[in-house]
């Protein structure tokens, strides 16, 4: 993937007719790299949702997990490669997931244990993206009622709808697990 990053913003900086240091390249190729990544896995995703008959429920998974995952931050890969399989591989497992019906008092229990690891977890903190204390005291509250509101649109959607957005909530409260566990017991 990153040859045909550096394919491609090579030839837009010469299309361009300008001159870049190479600092400034490795930044457009990685910026590349990320975006075809990107790409990847969405059009993977939605081919997997057409296949699967559930589009819908896939695209509303992939836009719950993406907006919550943004503010709360969490595990992340160690590569671009490993991303793309390890989210594909999540989208491809909700697409079966949905189909399994939680009772109502499982599905409460689940959201109020996210709300209470996203109050005391999130935003994680990563060297990507550094925030003051004002930034991160704001992005919590924005989880927190992410949090909330998934859980009252998916009591007033159809059932696979509901299990595609509380999926996406509870995989990446999975994900706010396994960063503190790896942050706090990998540096020993």
């Amino acid at each position: 993937m990153e040859r045909i990053a550096g394919k491609i913003v090579n030839y837009l900086v010469k299309k361009s007719s300008t001159t870049c240091n190479q600092e400034d390249l490795d930044v457009y190729i990685y910026g590349v790299e990320c975006l075809l990544n990107e790409l990847n896995t969405l059009l993977l995703l939605f081919v997997w949702g057409i296949l699967t008959k559930s589009l819908l429920e896939m695209l509303v998974w992939l836009i719950t997990f993406s907006i919550f995952r943004h503010h709360t931050g969490g595990l992340h890969a160690k590569s671009n490669l490993r991303c793309f399989f390890y989210t594909c591989g999540v989208g491809f497992l909700t697409t079966y997931f949905i189909r399994i019906h939680l009772l109502n008092h499982i599905i409460l229990m689940i959201y109020g244990i996210s709300l209470l690891l996203v109050f005391i977890l999130a935003p994680r903190k990563n060297a990507k993206k550094m925030l003051s204390n004002k930034e991160e005291w704001c992005e919590k509250v924005i989880s927190l009622l992410l949090v909330f509101f998934a859980f009252i649109i998916s009591n007033i959607s159809s059932r696979e709808i509901s299990m595609a957005i509380s999926y996406a909530i509870w995989g990446n409260c999975f994900l706010l697990i396994l960063d503190y566990f790896i942050e706090k017991y990998a540096k020993k």
